[in-house]
Parts: structure tokens; sequence; C-alpha cells
């Protein structure tokens, strides 16, 4: 396929995403979590979503893992493509987040790749560029379904900033959409380190 006709259809993708971004309502609510969180418990009647068990290959290190792995630790998850310009500057607001708690907290941050078109190389070259130095996969398709699936089909356009927090007991929380600022996110995040 010839460059022209890749760019084409990228930029197509790109305004159709945007067309849909401008459809979408505003998603800026006066609190930037949809719903309180509270510690799960063992018996907890609400299933755990497939897409926290799945693996996944951190494109940095080679090594798979879950969100699962990381249970007693609070775990931020956003869903970004390179060449959305919205995603770059939340990276730039999770960067500050996770210098402000520090390479030993229990914040553990994840960004995966949503542009099935963009493969580990790509992700690989951006994180390194900009110095963001958590963890980056390519999301695998299960997980990109299941994902929409459970949380609606906005949730896998990445110019409106998706994310997730799981707190140490395993509750995911999806984030309102929008983007968010390192204030936003310390809000978010706060009250699930303290936990």
């Amino acid at each position: 396929m010839s460059q022209l006709v890749k760019f084409n259809l990228n930029y197509g993708l790109f305004l159709f995403l945007i067309f849909l971004s401008a459809c979408a309502p505003n998603f800026k609510e006066t609190s930037p979590i949809s719903a309180p969180l509270s510690p799960g418990t063992v018996n907890s009647p609400t299933p755990i979503p497939i897409w926290v068990t799945q693996e996944m290959t951190d494109i940095n290190s080679g090594k798979p893992f879950n969100i699962n792995d990381f249970k007693g630790k609070v775990v931020l998850v956003d869903g970004i493509a390179t060449w959305c310009p919205t995603c770059f500057k939340e990276s730039l607001q999770m960067k500050a987040l996770n210098d402000f708690y520090g390479e030993h907290s229990d914040l553990v941050t994840i960004s995966l790749g949503w542009d099935m078109k963009e493969d580990d190389s790509v992700l690989k070259s951006y994180s390194k560029q900009f110095n963001f130095n958590w963890r980056f996969a390519i999301v695998p398709l299960p997980i990109f379904r299941d994902l929409g699936n459970t949380y609606g089909a906005l949730y896998l356009d990445p110019t409106l900033s998706p994310m997730f927090a799981v707190d140490r007991y395993g509750n995911v929380q999806k984030i309102n959409l929008g983007y968010k600022t390192v204030d936003d996110l310390k809000q978010i995040i706060d009250p699930l380190i303290s936990q």
C-alpha cells in the first residue's frame, strides 16, 4: 500500500474520530470519577472484568503482565494513540503524576496503545522519545473488545482520553472522559493511595 493511501486512510480515520468527539456530549463533570470507589471484599458480587486478567506484553521490557499482577497497588490505565495530541498532553500530566508520587510509590501507571495499526516499535519509540518511563503495551483484541462491551464505544476512542483506576482491592472504576490535568489525576489517585 502506498504511503499516500496509508496517510489518507489514517487521516480519514482521524477526521472520523474528531467528528465523533465533536458530536459527543460534553464529558467534563464536576468530579473526574464517575462513581465513588469503595474497598472491595473477598465475596464481591462484581465480576472481575476480562481485561484485568488478560496478559499483555510491556513493550519496553518484553515481559508479560496483566492488571491483576498489581493487586495491592493502585493502577492507572489510559488508552492512547501516538498520533493523538490529547493523549500526548495527558501523558505529560501522567509523567508529572509519576514524578509527584515517586518511583517507589504504590502507583502503577500503564498506557495501552488503542490504535490497532500501531505496533510495539511505534509505541516503544514514542515512550522513549518523550521519556515516558511507565508500562506501555499494545492492547490485545480481547481486551479491546471487553473494554468496549463493558464501558461503551466512546471508551475506545483515544482522543476522548479514556482512563481507568483499579484500586488496591481490584475494583475497576472508569474515569470520566476528557482531558485530565495532574491535579485532576491527584484528586482521583490520592484517596486510592491512602486506602
